[in-house]
C-alpha cells in the first residue's frame, strides 16, 4: 500500500507500522520520499518517482529517527520536519 500526503500522514502511517498495525500493507522494500512538490510518501523503492525526489530514506531509518516521538499525541512541528530534512541532506542518508 502506498501512503501519499503531508508529513503528518506519512508520520502517522510509519508510527502505525512501527506499532504493528496494518503490517500486511507495508510495501516491499519501503522508503519514505519527499518529492519536489512537497508531497511525502511511503512506497516501495521499486516504484518510479513521479517528480524530482528531494530526499529518500528507508522506512527503517525514518522510524529509527522518529522512534522516541511515536507517542500517540505527538506530531512533529514544521521546525522538527525542517530539521529532519536538513539532517537527511547533511548526512547523505538517502
Amino acid at each position: 500500500m502506498r501512503t501519499v500526503g503531508t508529513f503528518a500522514d506519512v508520520y502517522k502511517q510509519a508510527r502505525e507500522y512501527n506499532n504493528g498495525v496494518d503490517v500486511s500493507d507495508i510495501p516491499s522494500d519501503p522508503v519514505v520520499r519527499l518529492e519536489s512538490d512537497g508531497q511525502w510518501m511511503i512506497e516501495s523503492r521499486t516504484e518510479p518517482c513521479e517528480r524530482e525526489t528531494v530526499i529518500e530514506v528507508s522506512l527503517d531509518d525514518f522510524q529509527a529517527y522518529w522512534y522516541y516521538c511515536f507517542d500517540r499525541n505527538y506530531i512533529p512541528t514544521e521546525q522538527d520536519v525542517a530539521d529532519y530534512v536538513k539532517f537527511v541532506e547533511e548526512t547523505g542518508n538517502e
